[in-house]
């Protein structure tokens, strides 16, 4: 486990599994405010209260986004399609009808 904040009122846990990946995210008051799914070494969603807060689709190489779906309120309603340079980062996002 490792504590981010800079006091106990705004503290955050993070907690990694036996393989070193970022297995939950924990508010000060110690409840799960966040889990995350993988899929091999590539996160493809993360839950909240139980229900699902995104999803993502990977292709066959290691870090190769193909499209992002965020089901938080205020998100955009269709995937996000990633928009890289020539480095492969994601530089910002295609939302159609956006």
């Amino acid at each position: 486990m490792v504590n981010g904040g800079v006091d106990d009122s705004e503290s955050e846990i993070y907690l990694y599994d036996a393989d070193g990946r970022l297995a939950g995210r924990f508010v000060s008051t110690g409840s799960l405010e966040e889990s995350f799914v993988y899929d091999g070494e590539q996160v493809v969603a993360s839950y909240g209260a139980g229900a699902l807060l995104w999803e993502a689709v990977w292709g066959a190489g290691i870090d190769q986004l193909l499209a992002f779906q965020d089901y938080r309120p205020g998100a955009p309603v269709a995937p996000q399609l990633p928009i890289i340079d020539h480095r492969n980062n994601v530089i910002g996002a295609y939302v159609q009808g956006a």
